[in-house]
């Protein structure tokens, strides 16, 4: 409610002066709220307008994903969190709804004593990102991050290489997550 209020007061300041010479001082401070310091207020102001995406999602599996003759798309069915809609939990494949830099983040489990685990990144039909981890019977994680710049429209997913095996369950050891840092 703090925040909301002097968002508002911001935005009436913008207005009234043109964003062009809005000037914003501590007067514009909500009185009602007086724990939101200067930079709260210029931080919101400064984004008030950037859309929002952030998405994490689990695979919603129980047991073994894999293995396959070729490499697969894996499918993120499970939602975590969700902002902004970027992300299909159908296809596994995330939409960039507009240009920027974002962030993505991976984690997978495998444990198969017979199969590796291998796992890409790809933006749009480009490899980015490879991680290979041979469990041998262990419990083991792929884990990769990546800074991406995309275009409206580009896409990111993971996939599981040919002849790998994924190992997930309830407690949601594979994850996919990803999130805007900042528009261009």
């Amino acid at each position: 409610m703090c925040r909301a209020a002097s968002l508002r007061a911001i935005q009436l300041c913008q207005s009234t002066r043109g964003a062009e010479h809005a000037v914003l001082e501590p007067l514009f401070f909500n009185p009602l709220c007086p724990s939101l310091s200067w930079e709260e207020i210029k931080y919101m102001f400064l984004f008030a307008d950037t859309a929002k995406v952030a998405f994490s999602y689990a695979s919603g599996l129980y047991g073994n994903f894999g293995p396959h003759s070729s490499d697969v798309t894996v499918v993120f069915r499970k939602k975590i969190t969700d902002v902004g809609k970027a992300f299909s939990p159908i296809t596994g494949v995330f939409t960039a709804p507009r240009r920027g830099v974002y962030y993505f983040r991976f984690s997978l489990l495998g444990h198969s004593s017979s199969h590796r685990l291998a796992v890409c990144l790809y933006k749009n039909e480009k490899k980015i990102l490879d991680v290979t981890k041979y469990p041998k019977g262990q419990y083991k994680y792929a884990i990769g991050g990546v800074t991406l710049l995309l275009w409206k429209g580009d896409h990111v997913y993971i996939k599981l290489r040919r002849r790998s095996q994924l190992y997930d369950n309830s407690d949601n050891h594979c994850t996919f997550s990803g999130f805007l840092l900042f528009p261009m």
